[in-house]
């Protein structure tokens, strides 16, 4: 489990070293799958 908190929106975002540079990892801590889907939809 990560420490860090989460942000407001339910979301930890972590990065990662990708193949063309940093790649944002977003977990979704949301209760639902439906929720997690509306933040995810959010954040693009």
């Amino acid at each position: 489990a990560a420490a860090d908190l989460p942000d407001d929106d339910g979301t930890l975002v972590c990065y990662q070293t990708g193949a063309v540079g940093v790649e944002p990892i977003v977990y979704v801590l949301a209760p639902t799958a439906a929720d997690a889907a509306r933040v995810v939809r959010g954040l693009l």
